[in-house]
């Protein structure tokens, strides 16, 4: 298990989604384009 990962770069308003034992992050995408 991974325990507080650290994420290299600029990674804003994270959010955390669980689907069953599986876990996924998404951030805002400021450098690109304004959103999630």
């Amino acid at each position: 298990m991974i325990v507080n990962p650290i994420l290299p770069g600029f990674n804003p308003d994270p959010s955390i989604c669980r689907v069953g034992d599986d876990y996924y992050i998404a951030t805002s995408t400021f450098e690109w384009y304004p959103g999630v």
